[in-house]
């Protein structure tokens, strides 16, 4: 999971896998891919997002790009890298400071349908996504990798709530928008069972969720 506070709003950033790389009825300039999003449950960076809620803004998902950048693994093969991100300071005229994320990824897709279904009896959320073909080493990296290849969802975070499950604090994410979906590398790592997480959380939001976790006590 990444944090990123970005004009008072949080971009948060999960991993996910593909479901499925459709072969039947392809359509000549894509392919259409399906992906697992995200579950309900709280995971190992304590964070979930709130099924009673999820299904107000699901649907920015749809029109949200799928993103990559191509480069070399250690085998010397094409391989997606990760989500390329760094954090920029900057002032404006005002001499203000402000900090940004900036992501150095490309735009080979676009998710055009998302819903929830039961995978393996747990709810999930599922999008599929189109990948144009004129990108060629995108969709052979997505075909050759579809039993593995992870991607991992970027969402900016309007409203928040942070409560305790046996005695850690909890982060649940009310209302959000999707931003992106960027395919990862075979040397990314997972860091739980059903997601992997990259986590740059802000001196700004670590002081913020102190301080809503002194509210709840």
């Amino acid at each position: 999971r990444t944090k990123v506070v970005v004009d008072m709003f949080e971009s948060v950033i999960l991993e996910s896998s593909i479901i499925e790389v459709s072969e039947l009825n392809s359509h000549p300039d894509y392919l259409q891919v399906k992906f697992v999003i995200s579950d309900f449950d709280t995971n190992k960076n304590k964070v979930k997002l709130n099924r009673d809620t999820i299904e107000e803004w699901m649907s920015t998902l749809i029109g949200s790009p799928l993103l990559g950048k191509i480069t070399k693994n250690f085998n010397k093969k094409e391989d997606f890298s990760s989500h390329e991100m760094k954090i920029i300071s900057f002032k404006d005229e005002d001499g203000k400071k402000h900090r940004k994320a900036v992501f150095d990824t490309s735009a080979f897709g676009v998710f055009t349908d998302v819903a929830i279904e039961e995978i393996d009896n747990v709810e999930c959320i599922v999008a599929t996504a189109r990948v144009w073909k004129r990108f060629e080493n995108a969709c052979k990296i997505i075909q050759d990798r579809a039993e593995n290849l992870k991607s991992s969802w970027e969402i900016a975070t309007e409203k928040y709530t942070m409560v305790k499950e046996n005695g850690s604090p909890v982060k649940i994410i009310d209302l959000g928008r999707f931003i992106g979906h960027c395919c990862l590398g075979s040397s990314v790592p997972p860091a739980y069972d059903r997601t992997a997480v990259l986590d740059v959380a802000s001196e700004q939001e670590d002081e913020l969720n102190i301080a809503l976790m002194e509210d709840l006590e």
